[in-house]
């Protein structure tokens, strides 16, 4: 894990203050024994540019000055002109600049290379006595960014000039200031006894720890800090709530420290409560960055300001001009807090019957709405259980779809948006062919469906838009001793990874999304299936017979370092890759019937999660990691749906 080297020299002060102002304290794991190495940082939460960071020694201590706060915290005024060390130091991704000035005079804080060429003016103002900081997020004065290396920065006033040097190790990001807007998040818990500061804890192999209301001088700093995968289990919710990172039901200034931890740590950095940081993009430009930082800042200071981006703190947006879009033919999953309710935009194309109708643990009730917000049709209890089944003639135009819960009711929710071509139909026949077609999967974006068809002279892959036109076959040859199946799309639609005869024997083949470029990753004497790409898409999964029975190997996703995960005398088919990537599901018949594993990503810690005396086949994880649906027939008919919780 990357760790900024926190150390801060404190500025020298004329003034008597007495000894230095410190916060000391230790760092255990839950078993006891003290956290060695990991990374404790102290965040001005009026400002989140300002923060000191240490590491703990070999006893789990630290040591944390605080002279850095000693301005807005009540220190007298300096009487020296002092430019400090810039912290950290090496720095990466930012850095900041601490000085200090004895009377009120124009300040310029300047930034050069080796060569004397000056790359950024940081301050170039009137600016009052006493401490002061700024920040370089490494850039130049057009914004672009610098290499690594070392670097001049210069404080003049007046007559007064001081020059330090720091070094760059990479990076071009920088801290986002707050100027106040999360005071008011923590000024119930200001007392006179302490000032309250944002506490971080962070390290290799550790659920990240945050206390956004920690009172120097009040509490202890005795701080346990769990292991993963030792760890006790933690509370769950079932709510994904875009900008609750650490999955707790709210989003407040804890996410964003958790936020700011991954930014500047590690992107591999554990979150509590199986949190999930692709929360924390609340601009859903597919980054978490520090403009998602600001966004929940603002947020923190008011939920309900209009300029926000929709759906933070929700799992969807409560208006209609905050609808979330889906699309014809999809399902979106969701849940629902007491007195919430979920809109979802739909673009219908031509005169149709829109069918829209919810499964789930929550009792919903639903509404179809024009344009304009009128009700064109509700349902409460026509649904299957306790779900709503809503269905209205439509034509072309805007449409919303109203999901609430009723009395207040909580919980998990699965939204289907239909189409029907006959009287409430909700099934539509996609592929009228008088050959078989199999093995469909849907493109990420959910525009497109790829499948197997024989309506060829063999089997081949065939793509077609999600409403069933355009069928297009992708693999051209016509040979009748073989055939392509089993298609599955890479995570970001680009290429698809399949199963061809055309070498011989089964292997595994990889093409872009146009049919164009297919290429033969698994060249061996055994038949491979059953490919099934990672979520990151850097990796593929896959059944092979190359060993002598079935068992389940991964390889790159050009094909290379394939490797054994299953050595075992059972055969092993249908991986299945966790949403977070870092576990794999299976079917094994090791046990002596077909049963359902999990594995980690590396092979290790089989699991068998499945043992009944019926076969189980199929996994599939849920989006949240959390469950496994498959296929069993251990209720003696030919076979039906389960689902189990993965722990």
């Amino acid at each position: 894990m990357k760790l900024f080297i926190g150390c801060f020299i404190g500025l020298v002060l004329s003034v008597s203050v007495g000894a230095e102002s410190l916060l000391e304290g230790r760092v255990r794991l839950s078993s006891g024994q003290p956290a060695v190495g990991v990374q404790v940082r102290l965040f001005d939460l009026t400002d989140l540019r300002r923060f000191v960071g240490t590491t703990t020694d070999e006893s789990g201590h630290f040591a944390l000055s605080l002279r850095a706060f000693s301005t807005d915290r009540g220190t007298a005024l300096p009487t020296d002109f002092v430019l400090g060390q810039n912290y950290p130091n090496p720095f990466n991704p930012s850095t900041v600049i601490p000085y200090q000035i004895p009377a009120s005079a124009h300040v310029r804080l300047e930034v050069f290379n080796l060569l004397g060429q000056r790359l950024a003016t940081l301050v170039d103002a009137e600016q009052s006595a006493g401490m002061h900081t700024a920040l370089w997020d490494a850039t130049d004065a057009v914004g672009r960014a610098v290499g690594a290396g070392v670097y001049i920065y210069r404080l003049s006033s007046g007559r007064m000039t001081e020059s330090r040097r720091m070094v760059l190790v990479d990076g071009q990001a920088g801290i986002p200031t707050a100027q106040g807007a999360v005071r008011a998040t923590v000024q119930g818990v200001v007392k006179a006894d302490g000032s309250v500061y944002g506490l971080t804890v962070a390290g290799e192999g550790l659920i990240a720890y945050v206390n956004p209301t920690f009172r120097v001088g009040v509490d202890e700093a005795d701080i346990v800090i769990e292991e993963h995968g030792g760890m006790p289990r933690m509370k769950r919710t079932t709510s994904i709530v875009l900008g609750d990172v650490n999955n707790d039901g709210q989003v407040d200034v804890s996410d964003v420290l958790y936020v700011l931890l991954y930014i500047m740590t590690d992107s591999s950095m554990i979150l509590p409560n199986n949190g999930e940081i692709s929360l924390g993009d609340v601009n859903k430009d597919g980054t978490v960055d520090l403009a998602d930082v600001l966004l929940l800042v603002r947020y923190t200071d008011n939920p309900s300001d209009p300029t926000l981006p929709a759906g933070i703190g929700d799992d969807y947006g409560d208006t209609l001009s905050k609808a979330t879009e889906v699309s014809l033919g999809s399902s979106i999953s969701g849940s629902l807090s007491a007195d919430d309710v979920d809109y979802f935009v739909i673009e219908i194309s031509s005169s149709d019957t829109l069918i829209a109708s919810t499964t789930g643990s929550v009792d919903t009730e639903g509404a179809i709405l024009d344009s304009s917000g009128t009700v064109l049709a509700r349902d409460s209890d026509s649904g299957k259980g306790s779900n709503f089944r809503v269905s209205v003639p439509v034509s072309a135009g805007t449409y919303y779809i109203r999901v609430k819960g009723w009395d207040s009711d909580t919980g998990d929710y699965t939204l289907y948006a239909q189409r029907s071509s006959g009287d409430n139909d909700i099934a539509t026949n996609l592929t009228q062919n008088a050959d078989s077609d199999y093995n469909p999967a849907w493109s990420p974006d959910g525009q497109r469906i790829v499948f197997t068809s024989t309506r060829g002279r063999n089997s081949g892959i065939y793509v077609m838009s999600a409403d069933g036109s355009n069928p297009t076959r992708l693999t051209q040859n016509a040979g009748e001793d073989w055939s392509d199946w089993s298609p599955a799309w890479s995570p970001d639609g680009q290429r698809i990874a399949f199963v061809s005869t055309r070498d011989g024997n089964s292997e595994i083949y990889v093409m872009s999304a146009d049919g164009s470029n297919p290429t033969n990753l698994t060249q061996d004497v055994g038949d491979d299936y059953n490919p099934a790409w990672s979520p990151d898409g850097q990796r593929i999964a896959f059944m092979s017979t190359r060993d002598g029975n079935s068992e389940i190997y991964v390889m790159s996703a050009d094909g290379s370092n394939p490797t054994n995960l299953t050595q075992d005398v059972g055969d092993d088919y249908n991986p299945a890759w966790s949403p977070d990537g870092q576990r794999i599901a299976f079917m094994s018949t090791r046990d002596g019937n077909s049963e359902i594993y999990v594995m980690s990503a590396d092979g290790s810690n089989p699991t068998n999660l499945t043992q009944d005396v019926g076969d189980d086949y199929n996994p599939a994880w849920s989006p949240d990691g959390q469950r496994i649906a498959f296929m069993s027939n251990r209720d003696e008919n030919s076979s039906e749906i389960y689902v189990i919780d993965v722990e």
